[in-house]
């Protein structure tokens, strides 16, 4: 809880304000409203919840499709980042 904090308040600072992991209407009302919205799934949602694809030297790494989902329901333009 307290490292949970301190990150939120991190991201507070740079941006406008966040949608929770469990806010998906917000997610999506941001979409819609044609605003800016920072979507970054790092996390490993277990084998039933992700896709696996190549990804770089990983023949299969875990991945969502989240992102596909969001921006196909909203028309929106997506832009892919990838950190090595």
């Amino acid at each position: 809880p307290l490292m949970e904090f301190f990150m939120t308040r991190g991201r507070l600072r740079s941006n406008e304000y966040l949608v929770t992991k469990r806010d998906v209407k917000g997610l999506l009302k941001t979409l819609s409203s044609k605003r800016v919205c920072y979507y970054l799934p790092d996390q490993d949602y277990g084998r039933k919840r992700c896709e696996f694809a190549p990804f770089f030297a990983v023949p299969d790494a875990a991945t969502t499709t989240g992102t596909l989902l969001f921006s196909a329901s909203k028309k929106a333009e997506t832009l892919s980042l990838h950190c090595t």
